[in-house]
């Protein structure tokens, strides 16, 4: 029997979790976890990424799981460690993403008894998991290993399975917890004292302390029952749900039979379905109202019915009322603009259709029918039941001649501001880079104006924020966690000040993992957004309760953490550093100083504009 409860029970689960598929752990030191580390250390399937601060750690897990599109691996020792995962938790699970969270724990009889670095672990993230499960402690026995290989194998497939999202396995783990280098004098009557290890309520047949001798991989403490070594203990197949064929030839009349309609694509993660909703749009003619975290705006699919600056023609009054669609196919989370939410609820009488392998996510309560189906499986099958060549109606007409004038106003007006303006940077980021990108976004106001500023595209970039529950925290490792995964490929992140300071640790990551990395830090010293919310309207306490200017300028972190540092003053020494740091080795901070006032104005000017446009073009017909 082997000696070492622990290592023995982290070795089975570890090599049980790569044989299901896992490929990276992100983890960090700590005493309880040690076997667990030790462990994947020795496992060459999956890679160790180390990071010495938790919170930090599941962002950056959180972003490589948003391109890789299956499982990441979190693993920390016990006590507050594991509450340090929480915000990355929630926010996975909001925004659909995997993750496994192996948290190590103090075996059950510590547990609310004053030992330390101990609390109650189990359920620790509460709702904000697929499934949470505290294994039981460490136990050397046919059936045990067989359920830690299953239990394994169970978590991997639960966090993948549509919808993803996090599941918590939390781990108690008995001393010792390193394998002795030599074997202690007394090891055999301290054995002779300890309780069983299973406790049979009928007498076994086979003596549990001798187990029969059995072929490699077939029987024995480490039992896989006969199946191959190299597979899965339990395999779990991915199976496709579809819509039936009746519901889909209705669905399909109904939609042909009702010309005016629009489809809203929101942010989506994990979906393949770009290509399959272009060509939905293009069969039924309706303008598709896109998201940048869609993925729909940018890349060389058919963009002809792509409306990108819908924020600016839903502020206008006219159009907001009298676009009376009947028909409104969505796809994905809602998006971020609040005229967006206006307009969908001031056209409660149309047939609001979502499709959503998940959840119900209708904040508004619209709905008229869910279709819980693969974004991707539900536009190929729909647009096979649809006549070829498409159709074009003149509501579509009014709709794209919309985008088009109220998106050059907008370029055009934003061209002509010398300012620093933060909505110009995603112009300008339009215009640099290169295909093949991931450009970042923060929330607050960056994601904002991602959405009005940076329009449709040819070149394949990848447009991603954290909008599950639109925290400003982890941004940054976030976004250095989508760079692990993405070799070679330009990362920029744009991100505001009071965001960039919320996670300064996770710029160890950076050096620690030679990431590369364009952190772009609209600076605008506090917090921007608040210019443009009620709580504007007191001068006296903006400042000292919601915007709370820092007086930080971050050329020092860059030096602390090995960072390239340019201050810009202007859109031409932007454009030369950011082409610098686009072709350098190592990640960098180029900061753009901020004014809130000038900001506030300039956008209230620009969305004038846009109202004025957009009421004149609805007004032609």
């Amino acid at each position: 029997m082997p000696t070492n409860r622990s290592g023995t029970w982290a070795g089975v689960l570890v090599e049980e979790l790569a044989n299901a598929g896992l490929e990276h752990l992100c983890a960090g030191p700590g005493s309880r976890s040690t076997p667990l580390i030790l462990a994947f250390n020795k496992q060459p399937g999956i890679r160790l990424w180390t990071h010495l601060d938790e919170r930090s750690m599941g962002y950056f897990a959180l972003g490589m799981a948003k391109i890789l599109r299956k499982p990441v691996a979190l693993l920390c020792t016990s006590g507050t460690a594991a509450a340090n995962f929480y915000p990355a938790v929630a926010e996975a699970f909001a925004a659909r993403i995997p993750l496994l969270v192996l948290t190590a724990d103090r075996p059950p009889e510590l547990v609310d008894w004053g030992a330390p670095q101990t609390m109650n672990q189990t359920g620790l993230y509460g709702s904000f998991v697929k499934v949470s499960v505290t294994l039981p402690k460490p136990e050397i026995s046919v059936e045990s290993i067989r359920y830690l290989r299953a239990i394994a194998c169970r978590a991997m497939a639960s966090a993948g399975a549509a919808p993803a999202g996090p599941v918590h396995l939390n781990i108690p783990l008995v001393e010792p917890l390193v394998e002795p280098l030599v074997a202690s004098p007394v090891e055999p009557l301290v054995a002779s004292l300890v309780e069983p290890l299973v406790d049979p309520l009928v007498e076994p047949l086979v003596s549990i302390v001798d187990p029969p001798a059995s072929p490699a991989g077939s029987g024995g403490w480490f039992s896989r029952g006969g199946r191959d070594v190299d597979r899965a203990y339990t395999q779990v197949p991915v199976v496709e749900a579809r819509i039936d064929k009746d519901s889909l030839r209705r669905l399909a009349d109904d939609l042909l039979k009702e010309a005016k309609g629009l489809i809203i694509a929101g942010p989506m993660a994990g979906s393949d379905a770009t290509l399959g909703i272009a060509a939905l749009a293009r069969r039924l003619g309706y303008p598709i109202l896109a998201d940048p975290l869609s993925q729909l705006r940018c890349g060389p699919h058919d963009k002809s019915l792509i409306v990108d600056s819908y924020d600016f023609i839903l502020r206008s009054d006219v159009v907001r009322c009298e676009a009376e669609p009947k028909i409104i196919l969505r796809f994905g989370a809602l998006p971020s603009s609040k005229p967006m939410h206006l307009f969908l609820q001031h056209h409660t009488n149309a047939r609001q259709i979502l499709v959503d392998p998940g959840s119900w996510r209708d904040p508004h309560h619209l709905l008229w029918d869910l279709i819980s189906v693969d974004e991707s499986v539900f536009c190929r099958e729909l647009v096979d039941r649809l006549p070829d060549g498409g159709r074009r109606s003149g509501w579509a007409d009014r709709w794209m001649r919309l985008a088009a004038e109220s998106r050059g106003m907008v370029s055009e007006h934003v061209s002509e501001r010398s300012a620093l303006f933060e909505g110009r940077v995603f112009q300008e980021l339009k215009e640099l880079l290169p295909g093949g990108s991931t450009l970042f976004a923060g929330n607050s106001m960056p994601i904002r104006d991602l959405d009005d500023f940076f329009p449709k595209c040819d070149r394949e970039i990848r447009l991603l924020g954290n909008r599950g529950l639109n925290g400003i925290d982890g941004v940054v490792s976030t976004a250095l966690g989508t760079a692990a995964v993405a070799p070679g490929k330009p990362v920029v992140a744009v991100l505001g000040d009071i965001s960039f300071y919320h996670d300064l640790n996770g710029l160890l990551a950076a050096t620690r993992h030679g990431l590369h990395v364009v952190f772009i830090v609209v600076n605008n010293n506090g917090g921007g957004i608040f210019s443009f919310l009620p709580q504007a309207g007191d001068p006296q306490t903006l400042d000292p309760l919601f915007a709370m200017p820092h007086g930080l300028t971050f050329q020092d972190a860059a030096r602390l953490y090995g960072l390239q540092y340019r201050l810009v003053e202007s859109w031409t020494e932007f454009r030369i550093r950011l082409s610098d740091e686009l072709q350098s080795a190592r990640s960098s901070i180029i900061e753009i100083p901020g004014d809130r006032e000038i900001n506030r104005s300039l956008h209230e000017e620009i969305w004038a504009e846009g109202i004025t446009a957009a009421s004149e073009v609805w007004a032609k017909g």
